[in-house]
C-alpha cells in the first residue's frame, strides 16, 4: 500500500500517519466516513479527526476501526506482511 503524503509536508506525526494509513484502507474498501462510523460504533466526528491526525484513538478505539476495516490492530503502524 502506498500512501500519500502532501509534498508541502516534509514530516509527518505518529497521530497523522495512523490516520493516513486508516482512511486509505477505508477508501480502498470503498467505505464512507459515516459508514466506518457505523460499523465500529465510534462517533463520525472522531473517525474524521482521526483519519486527519487530530486526535489520538485509545486501543479499544483503534481495535473497532481495525475489526470495521478488516485488518489487524497493528496495521496502521506496520503494514501487511508483503508490504
Amino acid at each position: 500500500m502506498r500512501i500519500d503524503i502532501p509534498a508541502h509536508k516534509i514530516e509527518v506525526t505518529f497521530s497523522e500517519y495512523v490516520g493516513m494509513r486508516l482512511k486509505q484502507r477505508r477508501n480502498d474498501l470503498g467505505m464512507s466516513g459515516g459508514k466506518l462510523a457505523q460499523k465500529s460504533g465510534l462517533s463520525q466526528p472522531l473517525v474524521s479527526t482521526t483519519e486527519r491526525g487530530l486526535s489520538t484513538l485509545t486501543h479499544v478505539s483503534l481495535f473497532k476501526m481495525c475489526k470495521a476495516l478488516d485488518c489487524p490492530m497493528d496495521w496502521p503502524t506496520e503494514g501487511w506482511k508483503d508490504d
